[in-house]
């Protein structure tokens, strides 16, 4: 064969594409590489959305605590002497739907906010007068106001596992029966837990919640739900006074 015909096989021969298993070998490495990256941008994404709703939640528990905390602070502020504001049993007729007592989940009572010497649901207008008559209550996972905002109960925040309110006398004695000795009341200690709005957790919640005397206010809920509990003691500062 001539010199010429050589080059030309030689040429021939390097220009063959990629041999079967060539690109086998080149598939499975590009499927593990972009498989690697999918994992890697799923678990990061999983991350970010964990920490959001963490964070939301974060958020709502504190905004609910302030509130909370602000007006059951000025449970019974009566400047004048004469408007009998504290701890209730039984509010105006317009307002009845606010329940009557106070409990485990549930607190209710007045304040004369205008110190115009009286407790009002409306004035003289009949405009609706907010944060003389003052409730909060869980019902079916939402932590709901009344008069804080409007003249009827308004959803503070949602996904709430738990609310729970233990009454303290003067001695910081825990008063059994607080609807019975509503005069006693001196401070109300909080605790609430929220959820977030999805299972994230990698493994069950077996936490055992309790409120700040060791109480247990949410049994181990073994789901995967992620959980945060905030308790705080508020002195009702007007109260006893």
């Amino acid at each position: 064969m001539s010199r010429e015909g050589v080059g030309l096989k030689r040429r021939y021969q390097r220009q063959e594409g990629f041999t079967i298993i060539e690109l086998l070998v080149a598939s499975v490495i590009f499927l593990t590489v972009v498989g690697s990256i999918f994992s890697v941008y799923a678990s990061q994404r999983k991350a970010h959305d964990k920490q959001q709703q963490t964070t939301r939640r974060d958020e709502d528990i504190r905004m609910a605590m302030h509130y909370l905390a602000k007006y059951i602070r000025m449970a019974g502020y009566d400047p004048m002497a004469s408007a009998q504001a504290g701890f209730v049993s039984a509010f105006p007729q317009r307002a009845r739907d606010i329940g009557p007592r106070a409990e485990a989940d549930y607190i209710a009572f007045s304040m004369d906010y205008d110190a115009n010497g009286l407790v009002e649901m409306e004035d003289a207008g009949g405009d609706p007068v907010r944060h003389e008559v003052v409730g909060f209550k869980l019902q079916d996972g939402t932590l709901s106001a009344f008069g804080i905002v409007r003249r009827t109960w308004w959803p503070l925040i949602d996904h709430v596992d738990a609310l729970d309110f233990v009454y303290l006398d003067e001695n910081r004695n825990v008063i059994a029966d607080p609807d019975l000795n509503r005069a006693d009341i001196r401070a109300v200690q909080i605790s609430i837990v929220v959820r977030s709005d999805e299972e994230i957790n990698s493994s069950p919640d077996r936490t055992l919640y309790r409120n700040l005397q060791g109480q247990a206010i949410l049994p181990s809920p073994h789901d995967r739900y992620h959980r945060q509990q905030l308790s705080c003691e508020i002195k009702c500062r007007n109260l006893g006074i």
